[in-house]
């Protein structure tokens, strides 16, 4: 049954990805200023069929959309990829400078805590979403 494989993926996807990453965020932002982001860039290689792929967001960060690897995982969008390749690694490469990712033509970015879990969607229009996987997050809660 497709429906019951696709509910496995999903739940294998979420042990693996969203909920370490916040049970992370959770437990630093007590130490230390955390920002918390999702990466929601779907990329239109392969039909669609990888969305917004684990790691698809490294040649955005590292200013790499040119390599040919890039272009096959951005599925001939690189026009499309520009302007977030180069707000993702000015944000980055202000984050390594000055301690907080900022880059123009990015909204401001709040620290992420446990109450207003602020996240930064980085996509074609990137937004701020406060708990934007609240729900799959107090699913996994034990």
């Amino acid at each position: 049954d497709h429906s019951e494989a696709r509910a496995w993926v999903d739940m294998i996807g979420d042990v693996a990805f969203p909920i370490p990453m916040i049970r992370l965020a959770e437990a630093q932002s007590a130490h230390a200023p955390v920002w918390m982001y999702r990466f929601d860039w779907a990329t239109p290689a392969f039909d669609g069929r990888l969305g917004a792929a684990h790691a698809l967001e490294l040649p955005f960060v590292w200013s790499k959309l040119d390599l040919s690897i890039s272009q096959l995982l951005l599925g001939g969008d690189v026009a499309g990829a520009q302007a977030l390749g180069a707000q993702m690694h000015d944000a980055w490469a202000a984050f390594i400078r000055g301690g907080e990712p900022r880059a123009a033509g990015l909204p401001t970015w709040p620290t992420y805590d446990d109450r207003r879990r602020a996240t930064m969607l980085l996509d074609r229009e990137s937004r701020v979403v406060d708990d934007p996987d609240g729900e799959l997050r107090r699913l996994w809660r034990f």
